[in-house]
């Protein structure tokens, strides 16, 4: 992450926070998506599985630090 050994900067704490807020998001879904599982969307339900993907996908790729 580029600090030294046994030592943190406001970087890798950033970085941390970062995971941490992906991870909270992932278990929150899964227990959204756990909930959801007897409601049927009908028709709907192939358009509503791409739109949440792409969502989600924006969302990592706008908390991940693409300048590496």
């Amino acid at each position: 992450m580029g600090s030294e050994s046994f030592k943190l900067n406001v970087n890798d704490v950033v970085a941390v926070l970062k995971t941490g807020l992906l991870v909270g998001a992932a278990a929150g879904l899964a227990y959204v998506s756990d909930s959801l599982i007897n409601i049927d969307l009908g028709a709907l339900g192939p358009l509503v599985v791409p739109v949440i993907t792409v969502g989600l996908q924006s969302v990592i790729t706008w908390i991940r630090d693409n300048t590496k």
